[in-house]
């Protein structure tokens, strides 16, 4: 009787050879099948930002010969808001900037602002274009064979990089899982017919055993289990040629068997620990992902409350540098066409005309120096350049002073101003013209938005270490969700953005100059109707430096 073993070679070598040519052959044509489209996006790319340029440059001229300033912001805006753009900008025939948007939601721009920490073009635009995943396309603006400027665009190429990054992750993760599928399959199928072979030698032993010596294992190889079949068959041979050594070849076939099964049972063991180990690592596995998962989520959360943040204080910088522009423009305009007017009518009309365009173009001038004041006061108090002046001063004094400088227009509107304070002086160390700058913005907003026949109540507290102004104003009051704003910069008030509440600096220059003071300046809404605004400051600055 014979018994097939069935193998050719040991599966492991096999697998592993599988395992390397699957690897190679079908990494070699992902790899070249994204390659094509790589190419054909970047193409697409390119082409895409090549038309923007153009339209950009054909757009243009009209509004640079007209200085039509809104036009271009609104042309550039656009072009930056499509998708992959990330900046445009307008370069006059000088090489100087004249308009620009760069797309804040592009997580690039804001590294970049936030590292260089200045809007200065010169300074921001060179640095992008040195980023590896952006693309600068330029091209020069002409209208009539003249040289009017040149128009930048910059394009991200984030998007074309995660998506080759996709599809080449998408790849590996295919050949991976075929390879996988494929080896195990292999590696089962030489288990079994190697598990076979095993059998097949058990069942031979144990005929032997029962004294049926014509068993013999067919050899078709020279692999580790052949080998154990032609020691096997010589076993056989010996007994048969010496049958008086009938049992001791018996014991060696159950001793054999006896080690067969051992190895089989401590491999059995083995395998059911290593299952045990994977079953108590998945458990692991699946907590580690489940917390992963609450943090991704929990910052996530964050990520979305600092973006709120930012559209936010964008939306207000923005509406200020528009307000700012008006307010800059206005008595602007009105300087140069009350001078230019009174040029062409000097030698026609009469002085009394003159005069009065003279005091047109007086009060525009004023008008833009105290704008131009605001804003170098409030760069002086955030550069911290600003120096204060500290001297001893009676602050009754600096209250009743500010308030007649507004009797006039209190009278015109029909308001009452009334001042209470339980001394007659109250010293205290201060900046004076600063402080003076604090009470008349804050007696100005009073009397700008408080009804006409109404009442202004300007109280002083004074207690051992410190003086309390607070001012109340019977007008439309401030939103209570806006409160915690007020003092910031670029912010203004929803109910005064119609033009009375003027360019929102006032505020923050009160803000810096009581911090500057070692005081606090706190806005709150009157329950009847109305706004309070109050600060305190201390007697002593201790801490200050002196001129």
């Amino acid at each position: 009787m014979k018994i097939g073993l069935r193998s050719s070679s040991l599966g492991l070598k096999f697998v592993v050879l599988v395992a390397v040519v699957l690897s190679i052959t079908m990494s070699s044509s992902a790899f070249y099948s994204i390659s094509l489209e790589l190419k054909k996006h970047t193409k697409d790319f390119a082409e895409k930002g090549e038309l923007l340029v153009d339209v950009v440059s054909l757009v243009s001229p009209e509004a640079i010969y007209a200085f039509d300033f809104y036009t271009l912001n609104e042309n550039v805006k656009k072009i930056s808001l499509g998708k992959n753009v990330i900046y445009c900008a307008i370069k006059d025939h000088q090489g100087k900037y004249i308009t620009s948007f760069l797309n804040s939601d592009d997580p690039m721009i804001n590294r970049i602002l936030k590292k260089t920490n200045s809007m200065d073009l010169e300074k921001v635009i060179p640095i992008i274009d040195t980023e590896n995943n952006v693309i600068t396309i330029k091209k020069v603006i002409t209208y009539d064979g003249d040289i009017l400027g040149e128009v930048f665009v910059g394009m991200s190429t984030q998007e074309i990089v995660e998506y080759y990054n996709q599809s080449v992750k998408r790849s590996l993760l295919l050949t991976s899982g075929v390879i996988f599928l494929l080896s195990i399959m292999i590696y089962f199928i030489f288990k079994q017919s190697a598990f076979n072979r095993i059998m097949d030698l058990k069942n031979c032993s144990e005929a032997v055993a029962e004294g049926d010596f014509n068993q013999i294992v067919t050899i078709h190889n020279k692999d580790e289990l052949s080998q154990l079949g032609i020691a096997f068959n010589e076993m056989i041979r010996t007994l048969k040629s010496t049958i008086g050594l009938k049992d001791l070849a018996l014991n060696q076939i159950k001793e054999l068997n006896k080690t067969l099964e051992g190895k089989v049972q401590e491999r059995t063991e083995e395998l059911e620990e290593i299952n045990n180990e994977l079953s108590f690592q998945q458990l692991e596995l699946k907590q580690h992902r489940d917390h992963l998962q609450d943090l991704v989520t929990e910052k996530m959360e964050d990520i979305l409350k600092e973006k709120e943040k930012v559209e936010i204080a964008s939306a207000a910088k923005t509406e200020f540098l528009t307000n700012m522009s008006h307010e800059l423009r206005t008595p602007l305009h009105a300087i140069l066409s009350f001078s230019k007017f009174g040029f062409k009518k000097v030698e026609t009309t009469s002085a009394e005309n003159i005069k009065s365009y003279f005091e047109k173009i007086e009060t525009s001038g004023n008008r833009l120096l105290t704008l131009v004041d605001d804003l170098l006061d409030l760069a002086k108090l955030e550069s911290g350049k600003s120096e204060l002046n500290i001297r001893e001063e009676d602050f009754l004094n600096i209250v009743s002073q500010v308030n007649g400088e507004f009797e006039v227009l209190l009278k015109e509107r029909d308001v009452i101003s009334k001042v209470e304070c339980s001394v007659e002086s109250l010293f205290l160390e201060c900046d004076r013209r600063k402080i003076e700058q604090v009470v008349r913005n804050l007696m100005s907003n009073a009397v700008k938005f408080t009804a006409e026949h109404s009442q202004i109540f300007i109280e002083i507290v004074s207690s051992k270490n410190s003086i309390k102004f607070i001012i109340t104003d019977q007008g439309m009051g401030i939103p209570n969700d806006e409160l915690i704003n007020v003092f910031d910069k670029f912010i203004q008030s929803s109910k005064t953005k119609d033009g009375a509440g003027g360019t929102g600096l006032g505020l923050p220059i009160c803000k810096k100059i009581i911090d500057l003071h070692g005081g606090d300046i706190v806005a709150e809404n009157v329950k009847s109707s109305g706004a309070r605004f109050w600060f305190s400051l201390p007697k002593k600055q201790f801490t200050m430096n002196r001129n």
